[in-house]
């Protein structure tokens, strides 16, 4: 019964991710992009197969090679206090094109074993 519950509640937040008007993205601490939801693959004219090959400095030209993205990534460690973390950068697409977002960061521990 716990393991139906918990698929029922993995099912609803991934559809709930899917269907955003927002774009979604999922990182791990390596930078690698582990989900994106459709509207973040259609703002950045990706498919879903390309964009989950890239990293976040692929993307995200404020942050444009691992050595920054550590360094960020670092630094939102530290300040880490259950707030999200708002910030301005500029995402490219994959037609080169540079647009403004703002991200809403926080960062989520997850154990791995459960």
């Amino acid at each position: 019964m716990n393991r139906i519950r918990k698929n029922n509640i993995h099912n609803l937040l991934k559809a709930s991710f899917e269907l955003a008007n927002e774009s979604i993205f999922l990182i791990n601490e390596k930078g690698e992009l582990v989900f994106v939801n459709s509207t973040g693959c259609e703002n950045l004219s990706y498919s879903r197969k390309e964009i989950l090959n890239l990293k976040v400095w692929d993307i995200d030209v404020m942050v444009d090679n691992e050595e920054k993205f550590t360094k960020k990534f670092n630094e939102f460690l530290l300040v880490n206090d259950d707030k999200p973390i708002i910030l301005q950068s500029f995402h490219q697409r994959k037609d080169k094109k540079i647009t403004p977002v703002e991200i809403t960061s926080r960062i989520i521990e997850i154990n791995e074993t459960n």
